[in-house]
């Protein structure tokens, strides 16, 4: 998935995240070209103001984006689902008896899904407390989606109609924190998808 939102939301977290030495600058320098009282530097002074105000709510804006990017992932994964439903899949190793299998080959795709900047904060929460983590269910939830559909595609293009004995390795991608008790925070999971791929006649 990579929409405008996603765009936006990636440009928006990059200009706030590191926008201030350049509104820093501006205002030096607005204020050695035009003098502390013009209007200009006034301007200067509100529209630093507004920048301040933003980055100090940017958990929030980081959350909005992140729950609007969530929603749109999951409706991305159905309409791709429904879209493979020709296809069957399946965790199972023995095939039926009546199955003609041809053009048997071994398919995998792996995906890394992050969660946003408030999901991450209650995740750090639900380590020191325990107890079930929703966003993080639904973080898990959409890697596998995607790494199946995405398996599901690498199989149709050798030309196949069936992966058999589908395996998932998950792994929790980490970023380094100064709380907690490890320093260590889950920003994302990593899910591998792989199976064996044939097409039945």
């Amino acid at each position: 998935m990579n929409s405008k939102i996603e765009k936006i939301a990636y440009a928006s977290t990059f200009v706030i995240a590191f926008g201030w030495p350049v509104f820093i600058l501006l205002l030096v320098l607005a204020a050695a070209l035009f003098g502390s009282d013009s209007p200009v530097m006034k301007g200067m002074v509100i529209i630093f103001a507004l920048y301040f105000i933003t980055a100090l709510l940017s958990p929030l804006i980081y959350s909005i984006f992140g729950v609007w990017i969530e929603r749109i992932h999951f409706r991305a994964l159905e309409r791709e689902e429904r879209e493979l439903s020709d296809m069957t899949v399946s965790d199972l190793k023995t095939l039926p008896t009546n199955w003609k299998v041809t053009k048997t080959f071994f398919v995998c795709e792996n995906v890394v899904v992050s969660n946003d900047y408030l999901k991450r904060l209650f995740w750090t929460f639900r380590k020191i407390v325990g107890g079930r983590s929703n966003g993080f269910t639904r973080l898990v939830e959409r890697a596998r989606r995607e790494a199946t559909i995405r398996m599901m595609r690498r199989a149709r293009e050798f030309g196949a109609n069936v992966v058999w004995n589908v395996r998932f390795e998950t792994t929790i991608v980490y970023t380094n924190s100064s709380g907690g008790g490890d320093g260590r925070n889950g920003a994302g999971v990593e899910v591998f998808a792989y199976g064996t791929a044939f097409r039945v006649e």
